[in-house]
C-alpha cells in the first residue's frame, strides 16, 4: 500500500502535437480495471466498485486508446494521463513514459513518469518501481 501512496504522488495531461503520433494503447487494456489494496475483493463488490460506489482503498485504472486515466486513488484524488512513448509495446504488456496530470490529498500535481502495465490470465499487473523497488497491484476487468 506504500507504494500506491507514493505512486498518487507521482506523476501531465498535456495536448502537445508529439502525443499524437503515439501508437494507440493496445485493444487488450481498453475499459476499467478495479481493486481495493486494503482487502480482497468478492465478485459482488467488484460489481459494485465498477458501477463507481467504491470505498477508501480503491485503484481504478480506466484505458481508452490515448489515455489512462485513474478515476480513483487508495488515498482519494484522481489522475489523467497521456503516453509520451513506448520501450515495449505487445497486445498484452506496455511499458514507456506518460504525463500525468491530477490531484492527490486536495493538492494538483504534474509529473512525468514511467509506466508498465502487463496483461496476465485476464488480470493487470500495475507494476511501479520506488527507490529501484519493483511493486506489483493486480487489478480486476470490470465487466
Amino acid at each position: 500500500m506504500k507504494t500506491i501512496s507514493l505512486v498518487i504522488l507521482t506523476g501531465v495531461l498535456c495536448s502537445t502535437p508529439a502525443l499524437a503520433n503515439v501508437k494507440p494503447i493496445p485493444k487488450n487494456f481498453y475499459g476499467k480495471w478495479v481493486v481495493n489494496v486494503e482487502k480482497k475483493l468478492t465478485p459482488k463488490q467488484i460489481t459494485k466498485y465498477c458501477r463507481g460506489d467504491i470505498e477508501w482503498g480503491t485503484l481504478m485504472i480506466e484505458f481508452n486508446s490515448k489515455s489512462i486515466n485513474f478515476p480513483a486513488y487508495p488515498a482519494g484524488g484522481y489522475a489523467n494521463a497521456q503516453i509520451i512513448n513506448y520501450k515495449k509495446y505487445t497486445p498484452t504488456h506496455i511499458k514507456g513514459t506518460y504525463q500525468v496530470e491530477g490531484y492527490a490529498e486536495a493538492d494538483p500535481f504534474t509529473e512525468t513518469q514511467s509506466f508498465e502495465f502487463l496483461i496476465t490470465k485476464g488480470k493487470l499487473h500495475y507494476i511501479t518501481y520506488i527507490d529501484n523497488e519493483k511493486d506489483t497491484t493486480i487489478l480486476t476487468k470490470c465487466k
